[in-house]
């Protein structure tokens, strides 16, 4: 006895039409918001620009890089503390939150105090955060 054929199945109108609201408008906003910003970006870091009129976009080559990486120290500076941070997060936060995420999900001893440590901040009243940034920044004068 033969099999019966499975017969395929295409989509319907409407069916390639919800497909393309769902997978073409987040696609473009992704393009338009992330990629196209992106890419801007680096083709802007070999002109020199002020940012404000785009008729005086003048190409720089690799002055600006030649720029930072040779004629400003501060540069350094700042890539070392980048890397500084980086290097936390990556070898001491991101391990320690896993460890503490781990302990909160097997229940192991002490687990209801690092639940708790975690939770209080988001039931922390909003005038506290408030007035603490609020006295902050009235003592620097920023």
């Amino acid at each position: 006895m033969i099999a019966p054929q499975k017969r395929r199945r295409f989509f319907s109108r409407s069916d390639k039409v919800t497909l393309g609201f769902f997978i073409g408008i987040p696609t473009i906003l992704h393009v338009g918001l992330v990629w196209f910003p992106a890419f801007a970006t680096i083709y802007l870091s070999f002109t020199y620009w002020t940012g404000i009129n785009p008729e005086d976009i003048v190409w720089a080559g690799l002055a600006n890089y030649e720029n930072i990486f040779f004629n400003t120290p501060i540069f350094w500076d700042a890539l070392r503390v980048n890397a500084i941070w980086l290097g936390w997060f990556f070898l001491i936060a991101t391990p320690l939150g896993v460890l503490l995420a781990y302990q909160i999900d097997r229940e192991i001893r002490g687990h209801k105090f690092y639940q708790s440590a975690f939770t209080c901040r988001s039931c922390s009243p909003w005038p506290l955060p408030e007035s603490s940034g609020t006295s902050y920044f009235a003592q620097t004068g920023s």
